[in-house]
């Protein structure tokens, strides 16, 4: 089974902190809340880029489906904000800056 590029960037970021020779119990468990705040974090990245036409359309689509697919998500997105996959790379890249100095403190 491919893996999503979500699991990628949160393995990559367990690498950089020398976390992936953890117990794999622990890992699994780290690794899993490192993924809810990751996708928790694009999704108000999205979310503040929307414009107020964008957000009654998220709305509804919430409305519609409280639990939409990840793709139906991101095709949403890509179609209601200019240059999203660029402004979510910059995120995730500000995000894994962020994760990587506090782990270092």
């Amino acid at each position: 089974m491919p893996i999503n590029p979500l699991e990628q960037f949160v393995d990559q970021i367990l690498k950089q902190v020398k976390l992936e020779s953890l117990p794999e119990d622990f890992k699994a468990s780290y690794k899993e809340k490192l993924m809810a705040e990751t996708q928790r974090r694009i999704g108000i990245l999205a979310v503040q880029e929307l414009d107020e036409k964008g957000l009654e359309k998220y709305r509804q689509l919430i409305e519609k489906d409280s639990k939409p697919s990840p793709q139906v998500i991101q095709d949403f997105f890509t179609s209601h904000i200019e240059n999203f996959e660029e402004k979510m790379r910059k995120g995730l890249e500000n995000f894994a800056r962020e994760f990587i100095e506090a782990s270092q403190r």
